[in-house]
């Protein structure tokens, strides 16, 4: 039993990458990392193959088909970013960085929400309501036999699986070459884009995306993931509690902050031991303002407490 299985009678392409994705959770972390960014991949292709409102871009690398607005805008902000973070998150596995298992799980549970979306709006067959179950997730001591895979051993999957990928694209472009060429088949592939495109829509009107697929993850995991995540491809790979994440600082405004201590969400040090940013994470639909102002209220607490404000 797998919390994909929703998906394996009519993407069983998908499915099949899915629970690889699935079984390496806990024990190899980097592994589900790249298995759910290759499953998502698959499955951006496979739409825009199907959805015929959506154009390819001048590009195929992965970004820019995300980042192409027709699809993203099929999207809400949460689950874009989220769908930004499989992305992210394969990446940095497949260059060597560490990925824990709760990164590795939290994946595993975007990917989850993004099939959810998928087999909702474009399949045959609306699927039953589901949460994602960890239960269902092997541990490692269902596998005695699996080691934690090495670095060369993540090399030679990420190169299987460009090599399938890549081989399953070029099959699926001839197919449609053929059918191009082929004025019958042409026009079954057209009405076939066509009913999938309908059939999205029909879904839209009576089917409600927060209700269909709630979060699996919280907003705010998700946001600190992310910018974890991208300071660490900055080279902030070392991000210690009490330092550079929640450092606490004295001299906060008391009429905002009665014991005058505060909390920086991130401090960026300098070689030299002294402050050079702080980072300030806010929700959505937080002002801007007020996020900034807060980061400027830290920047002053800094700037007592270590005599140099280079902070923004």
């Amino acid at each position: 039993m797998s919390n994909f299985t929703f998906i394996k009678s009519e993407f069983p392409d998908l499915y099949a990458d899915a629970i690889e994705a699935e079984k390496f959770t806990f024990v190899s972390p980097k592994a589900t990392a790249i298995f759910c960014r290759s499953t998502f991949e698959n499955a951006v292709n496979w739409l825009y193959d199907h959805d015929a409102k959506l154009t390819r871009p001048w590009r195929a690398d992965l970004s820019t088909l995300m980042h192409e607005h027709a699809f993203s805008s099929l999207f809400s902000r949460t689950l874009f970013a989220e769908l930004n973070l499989i992305r992210k998150t394969g990446n940095a596995a497949a260059h060597g960085n560490k990925i824990s298992e709760q990164d590795a799980l939290a994946c595993l549970k975007y990917l989850f929400r993004f099939l959810r979306f998928l087999a909702i709006y474009y399949g045959r067959k609306t699927p039953d309501s589901q949460l994602f179950d960890e239960s269902l997730i092997p541990t490692s001591a269902s596998h005695p036999d699996k080691q934690k895979q090495d670095a060369q051993q993540l090399q030679s999957l990420v190169a299987d699986l460009e090599k399938k990928n890549h081989d399953f694209r070029l099959a699926e472009q001839s197919q449609t070459k053929l059918s191009e060429e082929n004025a019958d088949l042409k026009a079954q592939l057209e009405q076939q884009r066509l009913e999938i495109s309908t059939r999205k829509t029909e879904r839209e009107k009576v089917v409600d995306v927060d209700t269909a697929i709630p979060l699996e993850v919280s907003e705010a995991e998700t946001r600190k993931r992310y910018i974890d995540l991208s300071l660490k491809e900055c080279g902030w790979d070392n991000l210690r509690e009490g330092r550079e994440l929640e450092y606490e600082v004295t001299g906060m405004p008391l009429s905002t902050n009665p014991s005058g201590i505060g909390y920086v969400d991130y401090v960026l040090w300098g070689d030299d031991g002294l402050p050079l940013a702080v980072v300030e994470a806010k929700k959505t639909l937080v002002s801007p303002k007020k996020g900034k102002h807060q980061a400027e209220c830290y920047a002053d607490c800094l700037q007592s407490m270590h005599g140099q404000r280079h902070c923004h």
